[in-house]
């Protein structure tokens, strides 16, 4: 593929493009997420390479059978109840049809849940994993009534990130919390604002080398006795 490419510059162009479409209302609407950070929405590629990507799996050009089988290998949880997700991919049936779907993790600050269908998705991706056997599961960016749900379903701790203060846990970015960057998302609380007081502190440093007040006695070697 030549034209398959990470960036997080939605402006960007790329020739022959490919985008993806989904039906609300009766209607067709633009169905590709746009990230600030590489995630799902920031894979761009074309429709000639989606081709070859879409005939490998047939092929088997890249990488060859034994990878083709591998990818399509359902994992299987410690009980022996097998996952829909392969090595990469998900595998299901639309009737008596076997189908492969492939998905990727969304970046960006979009809080996920707020549809009944995707919050039920989350919630049962919470469950498995607990049931699984997971020391720990970290709720990032969800709806609130679904992070108090799957604390209190789930057997393992869970961690709130943009979540709920229900949550048996929390996580920031240190970063963020204490005033790093101009701008910060919605579920971060500053407790201080380091970017001002840094370019305070960077502002008297250049004025004091300008003034060659810096470096002063107390910061320099001299021979003892001098």
């Amino acid at each position: 593929m030549t034209v398959t490419h990470f960036h997080t510059d939605a402006r960007r162009l790329v020739p022959n493009r490919a985008l993806g479409y989904g039906g609300r209302d009766g209607a067709w609407t633009l169905d590709t997420p746009i990230n600030e950070r590489a995630g799902a929405g920031g894979l761009y590629t074309s429709i000639p390479d989606l081709q070859k990507w879409d005939e490998n799996f047939y092929s088997g050009k890249v990488g060859g059978k034994d990878v083709i089988d591998q990818l399509l290998t359902r994992g299987v949880l410690n009980n022996g109840r097998p996952l829909a997700y392969a090595w990469g991919l998900q595998i299901g049936n639309y009737g008596d049809e076997e189908i492969v779907e492939h998905s990727g993790s969304l970046g960006g600050y979009r809080a996920r849940g707020s549809s009944d269908a995707e919050a039920e998705k989350i919630l049962a991706d919470a469950r498995a994993v607990a049931e699984a056997g997971c020391f720990a599961l970290v709720l990032e960016g969800v709806m609130e009534e679904i992070a108090v749900e799957a604390t209190r379903s789930v057997g393992c701790p869970t961690i709130g990130i943009g979540a709920s203060a229900q949550c048996d846990g929390q996580i920031l970015v240190t970063d963020d919390m204490m005033g790093l960057f101009e701008r910060t998302p919605r579920f971060v609380k500053r407790y201080d604002n380091l970017a001002e007081q840094i370019g305070k502190a960077a502002e008297t440093y250049a004025s004091e080398v300008r003034s060659r007040t810096f470096p002063s006695a107390d910061q320099t070697y001299r021979p003892k006795g001098s």
